[in-house]
C-alpha cells in the first residue's frame, strides 16, 4: 500500500479513540471519567464556577444526555495515553459550565503514586511522623511524593503540601530550605 493511500486511511478513520480510565488535568482542575461507554466530566474554573456533564462515550466522540441542548464532544488520544477533549458543539457545551469555567483541555492518566488514595496515605503517615516530632522522616516521607505529583495537585493542596514542608523544615531547623517552601 502507498504511504499516500495509509495517510488517507488515517485521516478517514478520524481521531484515535482514547482508552477507558480516569484522568486528571494538571493542576487537577478537571476530572474525566471514561467508562462502558459513558463518560463523566467535572472541572473547576478559576472563579470556583464549576462544568459538570455526562453522557454516551463511543469512541472518539461523546454527547450529553438529558437535556433538549446536546454538548457533542471529540475524546483524541495524545501521546502517553492522555486524552484531549474537544467541544465540537461549543455553544451547546457552554451550557453545562459557569460563567469562565471549561472543561476542554488535555487530560492524563494518574501517575503512580500520586492518585487520591496514595496522596492521602502518605500526609498520613507524614502527620504521624510531624506528630512525632521525626521532622526528618517526615520531609523524608512527603517531599518525593510533592515532587513527583506536584503538577497533578490541586493549587490548594499544593499550598497545603508546602506549608507542611516549610514548617516541618523549620521545625528539624533548616530555615533555608522552609524559604524554599
Amino acid at each position: 500500500m502507498s504511504f499516500a493511500l495509509v495517510v488517507a486511511a488515517v485521516v478517514a478513520a478520524g481521531p484515535a479513540a482514547p482508552a477507558a480510565g480516569t484522568y486528571d488535568t494538571e493542576g487537577a482542575w478537571g476530572h474525566l471519567e471514561l467508562k462502558k461507554g459513558r463518560f463523566k466530566i467535572d472541572a473547576l474554573g478559576g472563579n470556583a464556577h464549576t462544568c459538570g456533564l455526562e453522557g454516551v462515550w463511543k469512541g472518539a466522540t461523546g454527547f450529553t444526555d438529558g437535556d433538549d441542548v446536546k454538548c457533542e464532544l471529540k475524546f483524541v488520544a495524545k501521546p502517553e495515553g492522555a486524552v484531549e477533549i474537544v467541544p465540537v458543539t461549543e455553544d451547546a457545551c457552554r451550557n453545562y459550565c459557569g460563567v469562565r469555567a471549561t472543561f476542554d483541555g488535555t487530560y492524563f492518566p494518574p501517575l503512580p503514586g500520586c492518585t487520591s488514595a496514595e496522596v492521602k496515605k502518605v500526609r498520613a503517615s507524614f502527620k504521624t511522623q510531624f506528630d512525632a516530632k521525626k521532622y526528618a522522616e517526615a520531609l523524608a516521607t512527603l517531599e518525593p511524593m510533592f515532587s513527583k505529583c506536584e503538577k497533578r495537585l490541586d493549587r490548594f493542596d499544593q499550598q497545603w503540601v508546602r506549608n507542611d514542608l516549610a514548617i516541618t523544615a523549620h521545625h528539624a531547623g533548616d530555615d533555608a530550605q522552609c524559604l524554599k517552601w
